[in-house]
């Protein structure tokens, strides 16, 4: 049986297994990172992270205020931290070191098959997504105006 088990109990575990050069899974928790992510029901896999990170790395860090997060890199600021964003989100994080880094995507579990982030099909999700971010963005919200006037007319619930 499953016992679910908080990511500050089991840091010092998955911190001397990454550094170590082992690789550390379990089930991802959120919904910032769908499509390629489900709540509760895919399985990632960490690794050590390569630092400097590159654009569209899935890093592992913590925030300041102990939270952890699995989200990609979209850019760069001037001061060499990382900006950060889910693929589900929009609003981007800004200000992440190398210092908050735990730990890198290497893998991902998702219906019993393992995706490497160096296969083709994963890169190929990543370049699709990436760009056409913009467009998702303001397709998504065009969707939610029409629906809201649907639902002011009567003709949506």
């Amino acid at each position: 049986m499953l016992q679910s088990v908080s990511l500050n109990d089991v840091y010092p575990l998955l911190k001397e297994v990454v550094d170590n050069g082992g690789e550390f899974s379990f089930i991802s928790k959120g919904t910032s990172m769908l499509p390629m992510l489900r709540n509760n029901m895919d399985t990632i896999v960490l690794a050590k992270a390569q630092l400097p990170l590159k654009k569209f790395d899935v890093p592992f860090y913590r925030r300041e205020d102990g939270s952890f997060v699995l989200h990609r890199v979209v850019g760069f600021d001037r001061d060499g931290s990382y900006i950060m964003c889910g693929d589900n989100q929009f609003v981007k994080e800004r200000g992440i070191t190398d210092e908050q880094i735990v730990a890198v995507l290497k893998a991902y579990i998702k219906d019993g098959r393992r995706i490497e982030c160096a296969d083709p099909e994963y890169l190929d999700y990543v370049h699709k997504h990436c760009r056409h971010r913009a467009f998702i963005k303001y397709y998504r919200y065009f969707r939610h105006k029409v629906g809201n006037i649907l639902r002011k007319m009567g003709l949506r619930k």
